[in-house]
């Protein structure tokens, strides 16, 4: 079956191989799974106390760090497996980690009460993210507390979701 896996078959030719070889499917690797909860710009992982209690209940803070990592640590092979050529596009490359600036033609200046001119929303979303990396990487250098960082962290993300889409509610 590796071989037939290398060459990189999508899920559905994938569930007719392991059928065909008699194994039975289940959803994931058996371990316990944690329920994913969307709480703002924050992603919240949620275990239940297990049904034997030998799991006890807890809640962590998945960070867009975190996705990063697991996304990256993704080999080669696996990519293959879900449908994705890793020439191509890897599950990391979905997290935006470099944002390309717009050209000045897309947010030029824009008129306003006459001859007096100001700048696009555009100009002033790009300037906030600058502020607040410049501030993020600031902190990072001086040693600032972890509790300053992340949430210079959520500042920044939540600028360039602005960024993307200007309808989205404030903090």
């Amino acid at each position: 079956m590796s071989s037939r896996l290398a060459e990189g078959v999508h899920i559905e030719e994938l569930n007719k191989i392991l059928k065909l070889e008699d194994r039975i499917i289940k959803g994931g690797c058996g371990r316990y799974q944690p329920s994913y909860q969307l709480n703002a710009y924050d992603i919240y992982a949620e275990w239940k106390e297990h049904v034997d209690g030998d799991i006890p209940a807890k809640k962590i803070l998945v960070t867009s760090q975190k996705i990063f990592d697991v996304c990256k640590a993704i080999p080669d092979e696996e990519c293959r497996i879900l449908g994705l050529d890793p020439k191509f596009g890897r599950p990391d490359w979905i997290i935006c980690t470099v944002m390309p600036v717009p050209p000045l033609a897309v947010r030029p200046a824009v008129v306003t009460f006459g001859s007096v001119r100001n700048q696009d929303d555009l100009n002033h979303k790009l300037s906030d993210i600058v502020k607040t990396n410049n501030q993020l990487r600031r902190n990072e250098q001086q040693g600032a507390a972890a509790h300053i960082i992340a949430e210079d962290i959520k500042l920044l993300q939540y600028h360039v979701a602005t960024l993307v889409d200007n309808q989205i509610p404030g903090l």
